[in-house]
């Protein structure tokens, strides 16, 4: 997790981003998150080469900006962003947020997420201590 939260948080900083997320953080009005990642999600997709030529209102440009903010949301303690950029206030805070591991429609079998059994969340915010957004 906490080489994905780095690669995430550089893909927001670089892209010129950073104040929007942090901005986004420091409100609690769904529809002001809502603009933050708007324009989030249009800047990264005239970045991305994978979307940039293509109908940014697809799923995949969307589910593109959504991980990151996710992974981004988590240690942050944010709500969940669906791929509509609405929020999930409920869902449960667990490191199961951020597995991209689940069991889908495309296998019968459990898959192994060994290491949300030994998620250690003081390990995680002490190595991303510099990184984590520090609220206004």
């Amino acid at each position: 997790y906490i080489f994905v939260y780095l690669l995430c948080y550089f893909t927001i900083k670089n892209s010129g981003c950073y104040d929007y997320y942090l901005a986004f953080c420091n409100t609690n009005l769904d529809t002001e998150k809502r603009r933050y990642i708007t324009y989030i999600y249009n800047r990264l997709s005239q970045l991305n080469v994978s979307i940039r030529n293509k109908d940014i209102q697809d799923q995949w440009s969307k589910q593109n900006t959504q991980y990151i903010i996710n992974v981004l949301n988590f240690i942050n303690h944010e709500p969940w962003v669906t791929r509509e950029f609405t929020f999930d206030k409920n869902k449960t805070y667990s490191p199961e947020m951020i597995s991209v591991n689940i069991k889908g429609t495309k296998t019968r079998y459990p898959k192994k997420n060994a290491y949300l059994d030994y998620f250690d969340f003081d390990y995680v915010i002490e190595n991303l201590n510099n990184y984590i957004v520090k609220r206004s």
